[in-house]
């Protein structure tokens, strides 16, 4: 499936995409609940684009204290 910018929600692999790194390294992690919050869809795991926001503003903030 292909998302574009005015997709509210990403699949793992289009949020991953996103960011510039790697599916496996974003699983990584979800699984380490170090990841951005995720929304089950039935079958479906997606990404709000927000919360991919405010997951990697949060980031930017405890690398620079």
């Amino acid at each position: 499936m292909e998302e574009n910018s005015q997709t509210m929600a990403l699949s793992i692999k289009g949020a991953a995409e996103l960011v510039g790194i790697s599916p496996r390294h974003l699983r990584r992690l979800i699984a380490n609940q170090e990841g951005p919050p995720l929304i089950r869809l039935g079958t479906r795991t997606v990404i709000r684009r927000q919360a991919l926001a405010d997951w990697l503003k949060s980031r930017e903030e405890a690398s620079a204290a």
